[in-house]
């Protein structure tokens, strides 16, 4: 609700302003950084020590897995990525799956080779 200013009250200074809320935010008070609240150092520290924890049991559990033979899908992934580059769309064609991961893998293979721990490794 707003009141007819008396003789005490100042209109010029925020005129628009009804309640405290509505004031303007004196410009020291804005933080121009665009990087915006930054976490706790140990906030960042336990989120690592997460993220540590979660790949190590991921690794852990890829690793205790080799030995045993390749699933099909997997084999058949490898021998199309064991083509030439410049086949390996035409090959994809007729399946209908796009061909980024088996050009990665391409590239995979070449450097680390094509046995079961390499070709798992990039998964």
């Amino acid at each position: 609700m707003r009141r007819s200013p008396g003789p005490e009250q100042d209109t010029k200074a925020h005129p628009e302003a009804e309640s405290p809320w509505d004031a303007p935010v004196p410009a020291a008070a804005i933080d121009h950084s665009g990087t915006g609240p930054r976490p706790a150092p140990h906030t960042a520290l336990a989120t690592a020590g997460l993220l540590a924890v979660v790949v190590a049991a991921s690794f852990g559990l890829r690793v205790a897995d080799l030995g045993s033979w390749l699933w099909i899908d997997e084999g058949t992934t490898i021998g199309v990525a064991s083509h030439r580059l410049s086949d390996i769309p035409r090959l994809l064609a007729r399946d209908g799956s796009p061909p980024l991961y088996y050009i990665l893998l391409h590239g995979w293979m070449a450097l680390f080779g094509t046995s079961e721990q390499a070709t798992h490794s990039l998964s």
